[in-house]
Parts: structure tokens; sequence; C-alpha cells
């Protein structure tokens, strides 16, 4: 019974998660012309879409490093083509399953197939999380400042501060946490657990490899800005490339609350509302924000292909 009821809640879950973006896609679609959204495809080049897919990979290339970055923070280590593939299967997993959480989960178990212990596994990939999203969370507030004029719906605003709050809560755990007293982590039960609570510490012993994965971080994201600038310029936007940097990282930031599948639906909403304060056309964006998705999950699902062929085929993930 415990069994069936676990497997219920999981559908219900699931089914909540696929209602969320087709409810508010639908709504979008009935505040804008389909067609008009359509018609404005014609205007993107090929050479556009290249230098989208260019950039993305290039993404996957940086967070890769950054992924060897904190695995070394955490006291391993990993090989380029192994952080590379790794990277690559906890994107595919980010797109198909449940936000960032799923995509985390599998670059963890993919370590520990590397033969890095699982406790060092799961810190590596926390220091990793963390570091994206301190550097995302900086670039928010750094953009709040500036469009915080423009907004005129409390709500809107009341959203804002509240997703700026918890971050801010988290950046403090993650630091308090850091000086947890060693006695804590011998544990016999809470052990493991207290030593990934406890991450923090790492990145405070390597500043130098902390200072990296920051730097990383700061260029991954920027990468996502500039990708939407550049389909922005392909669809003839009048929109700059501080107007996407104050827009861009809130709407990514929303689309990482793992409520949907692999943020669709509220990275569709946030973008149109985010670039309506600009006066920039719903139908455009919203055409924009679809294709930023879409080419992340292509360029995602070489991820897939990696984990089915060494898990299928060989039983095994050795990618050194």
């Amino acid at each position: 019974m415990a069994i069936l009821r676990g497997q219920q809640g999981h559908r219900v879950l699931l089914a909540a998660k696929l209602a969320i973006p087709a409810i508010v896609v639908l709504w979008i679609f009935r505040q804008f012309d389909l067609a008009e959204s359509l018609e404005n495809l014609s205007q993107l080049s090929a050479l556009i879409v290249a230098e989208v897919f260019l950039l993305l990979i290039f993404q996957q290339v940086l967070a890769a490093w950054r992924l060897a970055v904190s695995v070394t923070m955490s006291g391993a280590s990993i090989g380029h083509r192994a952080a590379v593939a790794t990277t690559f299967v906890g994107n595919f997993f980010s797109q198909a399953m449940l936000s960032f959480v799923g995509g985390d989960a599998m670059r963890t178990l993919e370590l520990t197939r590397q033969g890095i212990p699982v406790i060092k596994a799961a810190v590596a990939i926390v220091l990793d999380r963390v570091s994206g999203m301190f550097a995302l969370m900086a670039m928010v507030t750094l953009g709040l400042v500036s469009i915080l004029d423009l907004i005129t719906s409390q709500t809107t605003r009341l959203g804002l501060f509240a997703l700026l709050a918890a971050g801010l809560a988290f950046a403090a755990a993650f630091v308090l946490l850091g000086f947890m007293p060693a006695t804590w982590r011998r544990l016999k039960r809470l052990g493991p657990l207290m030593e990934l609570v406890s991450a923090g510490r790492y990145a405070f012993s390597a500043p130098w490899g902390w200072t990296k994965a920051l730097f990383g971080s700061f260029l991954i994201n920027l990468l996502n800005v500039l990708i939407i600038f550049v389909l922005a310029r392909g669809f003839g936007l009048d929109v700059s490339l501080l107007q996407c940097l104050i827009v861009v990282p809130p709407v990514l930031l929303m689309a990482m609350m793992p409520i949907s599948i692999g943020g669709w639906g509220v990275r569709e909403g946030a973008m149109v509302v985010g670039f309506s304060l600009y006066g920039q056309p719903g139908e455009t964006v919203l055409l924009i924000s679809i294709i930023f998705g879409l080419a992340s999950l292509v360029v995602a699902l070489p991820g897939g292909l990696i984990w089915l062929l060494y898990k299928r085929n060989t039983g095994k993930t050795d990618f050194n």
C-alpha cells in the first residue's frame, strides 16, 4: 500500500509539473497572436541559429570546466572528458526531468561511477550549483536596482523581493553552515548529511578554486544573456544588451524553480512580462523564449545518448 501511495504521489507531482507549463503557455497564446509569432520565425537567419547553438555548446564546455574545479575543491579529481560527459548527462536530465534537481542527482551518480566517493561527489555538485546560484543572484540584484522604477505591479515587486530574500537566506545558510563544528560531521547517523550541508567550508579552504568557480558561473550566465540578445536582434527587436542583462537573469532564476519540466511555461511567462517593461512585443518575445528552450533541449540531447550508451551497452560509465 505504501508503495502504491508513493507511486500515486509521484504521478500527481508529475501531472502538476506538466500542467503548470501547459496552463501558462496556453494563457500566453490566448493573450497574443500565435499566427503572428510564427510569421516572425521567417526573420531568423540560419547564421543566427548557428550562433545560438555555438554559444550553447561553449556554455556546456564552461560548465564542464566549472564542474572539474568543484570536484577538485571537494578533494577528488576528474578528467576533462569525464567532466564534459557528466555535464551533458546532467543537462539532459535537467531538461527532461524536474528542472536542475534531476540533473544534479544524475551528475552526482555519474561522478560516483567515475570512482569518486558519494559524499565527495555530492559536495562537488553542491559547490558547483551554489557558485552558479551566487553568480545569478548577484546579477539579479544588480538588475533589480535598475528596473525597480519600471515595475508598477506591487505583486511583481513583492515576488522579486521574496525571490531575493530567499536567495540571501540561502547564501547566509551556506556561509554559516560552513563553520559547523567538525564533531557534528562525525555523528553516526547524521554525519554524511552534516558533511553535505557544511560544504561551504570547502570553498573557504580553497579560495582560488572558489574564485574560479564563481568566474565560470558569471560567464555561463552571461552567455544566456548573450543568446537571448542574439535572438532578439535576429528578430529585429530594438533591445540593448543591458536590457537583456537586466531581464534575463531573474527570468532564468524563476525558471529554475522545480515547479515545471525544464522550466517550460515559467520561463515564457516571465520573459514576456520582463521585456514588456521595455515595450517589446509579446509575440516575438514568446517565440524567442521557445526557441531558446528548444535549442537548449537539442544541445542537451547528446547527454541522453551518452547515458544510454554507457549504461545499457557497457553497464558502467568510464569517460576517462
